[in-house]
């Protein structure tokens, strides 16, 4: 599991088996065949498509701070995809989105089995409202993984807890602002920022990390080096989004840091700086060097990552 790919290779099994207990689990008390399928739909969305950073990066932090048990962190890091999963459900209903990894988002694969049975009513609406029940219901998946995890002692649970709600609430306060910055007919570049620096670099790297820490040893320094890489890594992982949003000719909103008349070399510029300042964070930490050789060959697959 060195690289991105041996990682979702080898977690991917362990995703899937888990979600696919819950689903029947949860189905146990309901018949209705229309019911069940929205249930089962959650599957859909997981094995679609996903890189598995978030969990990865947890994993590589686990392993640079001294864990060992390489198969129950496995376990508990399932929790961080199925909360992605949950974002992006209501993600994309907020903002209005078709298509994921080549599938139907929830609200429209849940509206057009709805027309599909001549079914009465505002369909859109009601399609929304089933897809925020299943992001709802993912949620409370993820939260239940560590409740009811086993492997781990309470110290380094309680400590991984934290941190997985502190990105809880980054990720909801980055999608206040995300909204609200769809609203406004000029948007601070600070405001952006801070957006970017809660949805992206938060939840995407700082917290994961620091909850891979927290699992094995985490301390103030190993805190403070997850919160600089992570800021690093999220803020060149945002740029990369929006300038491939500006390649797709998605319609400018307001929300990211270029337009269509920015020069894209100077993003790509950007983008290579906030990339080179996390290769010196890690050069200068105190992690072991086949660690940091991990970590360098990461920032090799983010830097040419196309979508």
């Amino acid at each position: 599991m060195d690289t991105l790919a041996g990682f979702k290779k080898s977690f991917d099994p362990m995703l899937k088996k888990y979600i696919e207990e819950k689903i029947e689990e949860f189905s146990k008390n309901v018949s209705d065949p229309f019911i069940l399928d929205i249930i089962k739909y959650p599957q859909t969305l997981i094995v679609s498509g996903g890189k598995r950073i978030r969990p990865y990066i947890a994993y590589l932090m686990y392993e640079a701070t001294s864990g060992k048990d390489k198969k129950n962190i496995l376990d508990i890091l399932v929790s961080l995809e199925i909360f992605h999963t949950f974002c992006l459900v209501h993600d994309d209903i907020i903002d209005k989105s078709g298509v994921r990894h080549g599938v139907l988002t929830s609200q429209n694969y849940i509206t057009a089995k709805l027309a599909k049975e001549k079914r009465h009513g505002d369909l859109e609406h009601f399609g929304n409202s089933q897809a925020i029940l299943i992001g709802d219901l993912l949620f409370s998946w993820a939260l239940k993984i560590f409740e009811e995890n086993k492997n781990f002692d309470n110290g380094k649970l309680k400590n991984a807890k934290k941190y997985f709600y502190k990105m809880v609430d980054d990720v909801f306060l980055g999608q206040f602002i995300d909204v609200d910055i769809a609203t406004r007919s000029n948007v601070s570049f600070e405001l952006i920022n801070e957006k970017n620096k809660l949805k992206t670099a938060s939840y995407t790297f700082t917290r994961p990390l620091q909850i891979g820490a927290s699992l094995a040893r985490i301390d103030k320094h190993i805190e403070i080096f997850c919160e600089k890489l992570g800021l690093e890594l999220g803020l060149a992982y945002q740029m990369q989004d929006d300038l491939m949003d500006l390649d797709q000719d998605i319609s400018e909103n307001q929300k990211t840091y270029f337009t269509k008349n920015s020069k894209s070399q100077m993003g790509k510029n950007e983008i290579e700086s906030h990339l080179g300042k996390a290769k010196k964070i890690i050069e200068n930490s105190a992690v072991e060097e086949k660690y940091k050789n991990k970590f360098f060959q990461l920032i090799e697959t983010l830097r040419i990552r196309s979508n």
